[in-house]
């Protein structure tokens, strides 16, 4: 099971990305505390940043000793 990201419109300045998570499917939440967008490519350039976040875990692999 995945999350289900969707745009809607919102009445500040244009859309909004709403995310349903698949543990909870019945309800849509904002994704975020703040997300409106000028356009439907914007938000889908968020919701691309927003899925990349959790793909992977990152972790130090090199420190440069001092």
């Amino acid at each position: 099971m995945k999350n289900k990201y969707r745009v809607v419109t919102d009445k500040y300045a244009g859309f909004e990305v709403q995310i349903k998570y698949w543990w909870l499917p019945f309800l849509w939440f904002q994704c975020n505390a703040i997300n409106t967008h000028v356009s439907i490519e914007k938000a889908k350039e968020y919701i691309a940043k927003h899925k990349c976040e959790h793909c992977f875990k990152r972790r130090i692999v090199f420190t440069e000793a001092e």
